[in-house]
């Protein structure tokens, strides 16, 4: 593995925001997959109320102005990665499993 560049704001911000998003990912997907086939639009309103109850000790344990801080950072950052952040098309999965196993197959005699 690579060696890390030295900590600035801006890594430590990309880092706690992979570290948030991952279990909120895995709680819409969860919550998707439930059964009676849920809107999305239900599921987010559900996340919505479960969040704020988890969160809600944070008021207690930063100020006020951190919460709107941390809220204005992360408000600001949406536009950025939804304008800036473009996802490239993956072939189907049958054909890249195909690809994965001649890859893996080539170095193990």
């Amino acid at each position: 593995m690579s060696q890390r560049a030295e900590s600035t704001p801006i890594i430590e911000l990309v880092d706690a925001m992979l570290e948030v998003t991952a279990p909120i990912t895995q709680a819409l997907d969860h919550m998707m997959r439930s059964p009676g086939e849920p809107e999305i639009d239900e599921v987010v309103e559900v996340l919505k109320t479960l969040l704020r109850d988890v969160l809600e000790p944070m008021g207690t344990m930063l100020s006020a102005h951190d919460l709107r801080t941390a809220t204005a950072v992360i408000e600001a950052s949406v536009p950025m990665i939804c304008e800036s952040l473009m996802l490239v098309p993956h072939g189907p999965r049958s054909a890249r499993r195909s690809s994965s196993r001649k890859r893996r197959g080539r170095g193990a005699h």
